[in-house]
This record gives C-alpha cells, structure tokens and sequence, in this order.
C-alpha cells in the first residue's frame, strides 16, 4: 500500500507491506524491493506485534520503506 498516489520529484512516498498469520511473525524477511534507477529506496523500519493463545502464536508485521523519485515524469 503506497500513502499517496501521486507525487513530485524529490516528495517521499511511504511504501507498507502488513503480513499477518498464524506461527512466529518474527521469522518472515521482508520482501526487497527492486533496484529501480529512478528512484531512492531508503532502509526499511519495521514494527512486529504478536499475541499467544494457548499453543497458538499469531500476529502481524508491518514493513514502511520510503522512496523518494529522483526526477519527474
């Protein structure tokens, strides 16, 4: 999910990926991002929130990366 849709060249873009299930959240990489020559992808932060029920682990991941287009178009 992007935060907007359009932008200007050198506006940042906030790009989210939530995964969310059943077992350990914790252990599931993140998705990389291709290079894209247009574009600066700055390091991902990431925030992991789970809960325990009994024998059963469940919960979610929610992944934000910021890019910024280097010119318009």
């Amino acid at each position: 999910m992007l935060d907007k849709h359009e932008t200007q060249a050198g506006d940042p873009v906030t790009f989210k990926v939530r995964i969310w299930g059943k077992g350990n959240i914790n252990t599931l990489e993140t998705p990389a991002l291709a290079k894209m020559g247009d574009f600066k992808i700055y390091d991902s932060a990431s925030s992991t929130n789970l809960k325990k029920d009994r024998l059963v682990v469940t919960g979610d991941k929610l992944t934000e990366t910021v890019i910024v287009a280097k010119r318009g178009g």
